[in-house]
C-alpha cells in the first residue's frame, strides 16, 4: 500500500478520501454514523479551523484507495501534547496490514509535530458489551498499545418524538424550575450572549466525564464560538440552541446541536450544561425538551437524531432515557503515549 499525505486543493484525492469515510461509517456504525461533509472535510484541511489543525493521508493499492488517515491536533496551550488519530481502512481490504501501515505513518506525523500523547476513538455494536470484549477495535487498539480512558454509549432517538411525550416530559421538568425561562433559536450565538455562552462552554469541558484520559479541560473563548459558527455556515451546517435563563435573565444553561442544512443525515445533540448552583431543577430535561421542538418545528425532515453520553454520567443518560434515546453502539476513547 502506498500513503500519501493529501493536499487540500486536491479535490480528487479530497474527495476519495471522503467517500471512505462515508464506506467506513456506514458499514461500521449503521444506526449512529453522521457523515461529515465534503465541504466540512476540505474546510477542516485548509484551517486552522474549529480549534483544531487537521491533516489527512489516502492509503491505495495499485492507484484504488483502500485506507485512509486523519490526525488532529488541538490547538488550545492546555492540549498541545496531543493529537487525535484515526486509521480507515475500507471492509473488504481489511486484516492486511493496511491499518497498522496507516497507524504509524500518523505516529510520525504526531513525533514530528511533537504530540506524545495519541488519543483515538473507536466503534463496536452492543453485541460487544459496554467493554468492547472480542471486537476488532478493541483488539487492534490492545495490538498497538492503546488503552481505553473512558467508553460512551452512543443513542439514537427516532423523530420525530409523539407530542405527548415531550408535553409529559416537559411538564415534569417546569415543575422544578418555575423560577427560570428557557428560550431556543436556530443559528449563531447572540452577540449579548456569546460572553456568558464561552463561560458555560468551558464548564462543561471541565465538567464533562474524563475516566481515565489524560487530557485536560479547555478554557473557551467568544473568538472560538465565532469560529466555530464561521465553520458550520461554510459547510452547510446549522446549530440549533436552547439556553436557560434565571430569575434575574442572566444565563444558567444551555443545549445545541447541528444539522445538515442540505441533508438528510441525523441531526448531532453537542453540549448540554447546567451551571452548579443551578442543578437540580431539571433544567437539562427542558433545555433538552425545548430543543427537540425546535428541531421538529424547522427540520420535519429529519428521522433521528444522535447523542454520545459517557457511561458514569448517570443525570444526562437518565435525561436521554427519559425522552426515549436507545443505545445503538459503543465508542472508546482510547489513549497512549509511544516509547
Amino acid at each position: 500500500m502506498r500513503i500519501s499525505p493529501i493536499d487540500p486543493a486536491d479535490d480528487d484525492a479530497v474527495r476519495a478520501w471522503h467517500d471512505l469515510l462515508l464506506a467506513c461509517g456506514r458499514h461500521d456504525a449503521p444506526d449512529s454514523f453522521v457523515a461529515a461533509s465534503l465541504e466540512e472535510v476540505r474546510g477542516l484541511l485548509r484551517g486552522p479551523a474549529a480549534g483544531f489543525s487537521c491533516a489527512a493521508w489516502l492509503g491505495t493499492e495499485d492507484g484504488v484507495p483502500v485506507a485512509s488517515g486523519w490526525a488532529a491536533s488541538p490547538l488550545a496551550p492546555e492540549a498541545r501534547e496531543a493529537v487525535h488519530v484515526l486509521p480507515r481502512v475500507l471492509p473488504g481490504r481489511r486484516r492486511a496490514g493496511h491499518g497498522s501501515a496507516m497507524l504509524a505513518e500518523l505516529s510520525a506525523h504526531a513525533d514530528r509535530t511533537g504530540r506524545p500523547l495519541h488519543l483515538a476513538t473507536g466503534i463496536w455494536g452492543p453485541e460487544h458489551g459496554s467493554d468492547g470484549a472480542g471486537s476488532a477495535v478493541t483488539g487492534f487498539a490492545a495490538r498497538h498499545g492503546f488503552t481505553i480512558g473512558q467508553v460512551d454509549a452512543r443513542r439514537r432517538l427516532v423523530l420525530p418524538v409523539d407530542a405527548g411525550v415531550l408535553a409529559d416530559a416537559e411538564t415534569e421538568a417546569a415543575a422544578y424550575h418555575c423560577d427560570y425561562r428557557i428560550r431556543a433559536w436556530a443559528g449563531p450565538i447572540p452577540e449579548e450572549l456569546v460572553e456568558d455562552w464561552a463561560a458555560m462552554q468551558t464548564v462543561f469541558q471541565a465538567d464533562q466525564p474524563r475516566g481515565d484520559l489524560e487530557t485536560v479541560a479547555a478554557v473557551i473563548t467568544t473568538e472560538q464560538i465565532r469560529e466555530d459558527d464561521r465553520s458550520l455556515a461554510a459547510s452547510g451546517q446549522i446549530k440549533l440552541n436552547a439556553i436557560a435563563l434565571g430569575s434575574d435573565g442572566a444565563p444558567v444553561g444551555y443545549s445545541d446541536l447541528v444539522v445538515t442544512t442540505g441533508g438528510s443525515e441525523p441531526a448531532r445533540q453537542w453540549e448540554t450544561v447546567v451551571l452548579r448552583p443551578h442543578r437540580g431543577h431539571r433544567l437539562g430535561l427542558g433545555l433538552k425538551v425545548a430543543l427537540l421542538r425546535l428541531l421538529q418545528r424547522t427540520r420535519p425532515d429529519l428521522r433521528a437524531t444522535i447523542t454520545v453520553n459517557a457511561l458514569s454520567n448517570a443525570p444526562m443518560v437518565a435525561v436521554n432515557d427519559r425522552l426515549g434515546y436507545e443505545v445503538v453502539d459503543y465508542a472508546g476513547e482510547f489513549q497512549r503515549r509511544p516509547r
